[in-house]
């Protein structure tokens, strides 16, 4: 199934650590939110482009680099979340045009993050990079997650 068929229907999971995952049912088309938030605060948000393949099992390259950055800046925890969920490894794999209906799921999951008292004052880490330039959609989710 693809993120069409998924895109209002997700699920989020916590792991004994306190690791939060939000993803669409079939765990491999969206992931809309991935972290370790810390309920005291001095949290940092890491918005990046996409996901790849890390979830609560798993975790990839990017999460590694993710998880080592935070600690050296000396947060006590992190949420990561995307300007498009679609799960995909290579960027240029990317649909041509969005889907509206998990762009709309998307912005939940961001107001979902922004409501937590904990995430109110966290600090935002813009990890998307070039990839931004990817897909034109990509900086239209940016202007409606500002």
């Amino acid at each position: 199934m693809d993120a069409r068929e998924w895109a209002n229907i997700s699920i989020e999971r916590e792991s004994t650590d306190g690791t939060i995952c939000r993803e669409s049912y079939d765990g491999k088309s969206c992931r809309y939110i991935l972290g370790k938030p810390s309920k005291r605060g001095d949290n940092i948000i890491v918005i990046g482009a996409n996901p790849s393949s890390a979830n609560l099992a798993q975790t990839d390259p990017t999460m590694d680099n993710i998880v080592e950055t935070v600690g050296r800046l000396g947060a006590k925890g992190y949420v990561v979340l995307n300007l498009y969920p679609a799960r995909s490894g290579n960027p240029d794999l990317l649909p041509d045009e969005p889907d509206e209906r998990v762009l709309d799921e998307n912005l939940r999951a961001f107001a979902d993050v922004l409501a937590k008292p904990y995430m109110r004052n966290a600090n935002v880490w813009a990890a998307w990079g070039g990839l931004i330039k990817k897909r034109a959609y990509l900086a239209e989710s940016l202007g409606r997650i500002v």
